[in-house]
């Protein structure tokens, strides 16, 4: 298993299910603060709610911070691998000419 997670395949799965499980934390982070436009009440009763929930809220943010630092760290091994097999850029033509 942890020779697969050196593959280049592996580490994009990786950065797949990270990259999901931050979007998955954005939605649910945006649907709580939507609650802003049902009133007050409903605000203050999901602040009510989080606040009373510290033993999930915690390890909710540990793994989050595990998720965003596997994700980002294996953005970095990608990136320095991709690197270290071409040295040379790509070559791009950036002049376009564009006529009617």
């Amino acid at each position: 298993m942890n020779r697969s997670f050196r593959s280049s395949i592996g580490l994009k799965t990786v950065m797949a299910v990270t990259g999901a499980g931050l979007f998955l934390f954005l939605v649910a982070h945006m649907l709580g603060n939507l609650q802003i436009f049902l009133g007050p009440e409903a605000l203050n009763a999901y602040a009510k709610k989080l606040k009373g929930l510290p033993e999930l809220l915690w390890p909710a943010r540990i793994g989050l911070l595990v998720i965003f630092l596997a994700h980002v760290g294996a953005a970095a091994r990608i990136t320095r691998e991709n690197r270290a097999a071409r040295p040379v850029r790509y070559q791009v033509n950036r002049a376009i000419s564009v006529g009617y």
